[in-house]
């Protein structure tokens, strides 16, 4: 029997949790793997007999890795993309960034200009991700959008399950919002008092998952303290200037609107291609 196998790769910050939490475990006719497991997953996938995996993590800059990583394993791989606009997913992995302690500002996270951020340029380039998973692999990539998981989640939903052969219960699935943003006054107490608490983001062992473990439990324990108390904090202490600067994400939006058009483009073509729409 050939397995036929799913990646969703994310990206970040475009509705995953929600998926991997509320959808993912209540497909029908799959083998769903949990982020939880990912680390092991091409073990379970190899061990097992199941017709259909789903495997889940959200990438960013571990893109290109991951894909050339699944595509040695099996090229056949069937890769699924959530894309969400480049304005709005910098925004948002930029406020998740600074609550794990990121202290810089907007634009040292990334810098359209210099290209010196945190983030480089090519980070929020998705045609080049795109062009990669068929270059690699044997089969296009399923890309969707993330506004369509925001205005219609049920015709979301509908599309991921048809991508994959399967189905699910409509009133099995819990929309209740998952992972909600912290407030901007929090996100700026974690940035004014991260230098002090050494909270800043640093790597975690790759290859020992037990000292990973502490690192994360070490890393968390200063910052959510912070979040926890910053309602405290007296707002003259804090900046009056907005954590991201309206501005900035105006020449975001600029700078990848034809990537971002060509994209939208992408996954319209797609979805008729695999779905038949």
């Amino acid at each position: 029997m050939e397995k036929e196998i799913f990646l969703h790769t994310g990206l970040a910050k475009t509705g995953t949790k929600f998926l991997q939490l509320n959808f993912f475990p209540k497909l029908e006719d799959i083998k769903y793997i949990p982020k939880p497991l990912y680390y092991k997953s091409m073990d379970i996938i190899e061990k097992t007999n199941y017709q259909r995996y789903l495997v889940s993590q959200e990438y960013d800059q571990q893109f290109d890795r991951e894909i050339r990583r699944w595509a040695k394993f099996n090229p056949k791989t069937k890769v699924i993309i959530v894309f969400r606009r480049q304005d709005s997913w910098f925004a948002s992995e930029y406020r998740r960034f600074v609550k794990n302690g990121f202290v810089g500002s907007f634009t040292d996270f990334i810098d359209i200009v210099r290209d010196g951020g945190y983030f480089k340029i090519r980070d929020g380039m998705y045609m080049p991700k795109i062009r990669l998973v068929e270059e690699v692999m044997e089969n296009p990539p399923f890309v969707l959008i993330y506004d369509e998981l925001r205005a219609d989640p049920v015709r979301f939903l509908h599309k991921f399950a048809l991508f994959m052969g399967s189905d699910f219960l409509l009133e099995n699935i819990s929309f209740a919002p998952r992972h909600t943003s912290y407030a901007e006054k929090q996100l700026k107490v974690m940035q004014k008092f991260g230098h002090y608490l050494g909270v800043a983001i640093r790597p975690l062992n790759e290859e020992n998952r037990f000292i990973r473990f502490w690192q994360r439990l070490w890393h968390m324990l200063p910052r959510y303290t912070v979040l926890y108390f910053a309602w405290m904090v007296p707002n003259f202490l804090l900046p009056k200037e907005p954590l991201i600067p309206a501005e900035e994400l105006e020449k975001i939006k600029e700078f990848y609107a034809a990537d971002w058009q060509q994209t939208v483009e992408y996954a319209e073509k797609i979805q008729k291609y695999y779905l038949n729409l």
